[in-house]
Protein backbone atom coordinates (compact mmCIF):
# COMPACT_ATOMS: atom_id res chain seq x y z
CA UNK A 1 0.00 0.00 0.00
CA UNK A 2 1.57 3.40 -1.15
CA UNK A 3 1.03 6.36 0.64
CA UNK A 4 0.24 9.54 -1.58
CA UNK A 5 1.74 12.60 -0.50
CA UNK A 6 -0.13 16.05 -1.69
CA UNK A 7 0.97 18.73 -2.86
CA UNK A 8 1.23 21.93 0.12
CA UNK A 9 -0.62 23.70 -2.43
CA UNK A 10 -3.05 21.67 -2.69
CA UNK A 11 -6.43 21.78 -0.49
CA UNK A 12 -5.23 19.00 1.49
CA UNK A 13 -2.27 20.68 2.41
CA UNK A 14 0.70 18.32 3.13
CA UNK A 15 -1.55 15.83 5.13
CA UNK A 16 -0.73 12.46 3.19
CA UNK A 17 -2.98 9.47 3.55
CA UNK A 18 -2.87 5.93 2.91
CA UNK A 19 -6.43 4.42 1.22
CA UNK A 20 -7.66 2.03 4.29
CA UNK A 21 -7.82 -1.16 3.82
CA UNK A 22 -9.33 -1.74 6.91
CA UNK A 23 -12.10 -0.60 9.44
CA UNK A 24 -9.10 0.32 11.87
CA UNK A 25 -6.99 1.85 8.82
CA UNK A 26 -10.63 3.86 8.02
CA UNK A 27 -10.72 5.06 11.68
CA UNK A 28 -7.26 6.21 11.81
CA UNK A 29 -7.59 7.77 8.61
CA UNK A 30 -11.06 9.64 9.40
CA UNK A 31 -8.75 10.70 12.25
CA UNK A 32 -6.24 12.75 10.59
CA UNK A 33 -8.80 13.41 8.13
CA UNK A 34 -10.73 15.69 11.05
CA UNK A 35 -7.44 17.06 12.54
CA UNK A 36 -6.28 18.55 9.31
CA UNK A 37 -9.63 20.21 8.83
CA UNK A 38 -9.47 21.75 12.32
CA UNK A 39 -5.77 22.45 11.34
CA UNK A 40 -7.32 24.03 8.57
CA UNK A 41 -5.30 22.05 5.81
CA UNK A 42 -8.37 20.95 3.88
CA UNK A 43 -11.60 22.96 3.06
CA UNK A 44 -14.85 21.64 4.10
CA UNK A 45 -15.93 20.41 0.78
CA UNK A 46 -13.10 17.52 0.48
CA UNK A 47 -13.59 16.74 3.61
CA UNK A 48 -17.36 16.18 3.84
CA UNK A 49 -16.26 14.15 0.62
CA UNK A 50 -13.91 12.13 2.16
CA UNK A 51 -15.73 11.76 5.16
CA UNK A 52 -18.27 10.03 2.79
CA UNK A 53 -15.92 7.94 0.46
CA UNK A 54 -14.85 6.57 4.27
CA UNK A 55 -18.20 5.91 5.76
CA UNK A 56 -19.18 4.24 2.45
CA UNK A 57 -16.13 1.90 2.54
CA UNK A 58 -16.45 0.89 6.25
CA UNK A 59 -19.97 -0.19 5.30
CA UNK A 60 -18.44 -2.53 2.62
CA UNK A 61 -15.82 -3.62 4.60
CA UNK A 62 -18.35 -4.51 7.33
CA UNK A 63 -20.90 -6.01 4.58
CA UNK A 64 -18.07 -8.09 3.43
CA UNK A 65 -17.17 -9.41 6.54
CA UNK A 66 -20.83 -10.42 7.17
CA UNK A 67 -20.94 -12.24 3.70
CA UNK A 68 -18.06 -14.34 4.39
CA UNK A 69 -19.00 -15.31 7.70
CA UNK A 70 -22.28 -15.99 6.76
CA UNK A 71 -20.78 -18.40 3.49
CA UNK A 72 -18.30 -20.10 5.95
CA UNK A 73 -21.71 -20.95 8.60
CA UNK A 74 -23.43 -22.70 5.51
CA UNK A 75 -20.49 -24.14 4.42
CA UNK A 76 -20.13 -25.69 8.07
CA UNK A 77 -23.93 -26.36 8.25
CA UNK A 78 -23.84 -28.36 4.77
CA UNK A 79 -20.71 -30.66 6.12
CA UNK A 80 -22.83 -31.54 8.81
CA UNK A 81 -25.81 -33.18 6.84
Amino acid sequence: MTKTPMKSDAPMGGLVLSPPRTIQQARRTLSKLIAALYRGEVDDLRARTMCYLLVSLVSIIRDSDFEQRIQALEKAQEKKK
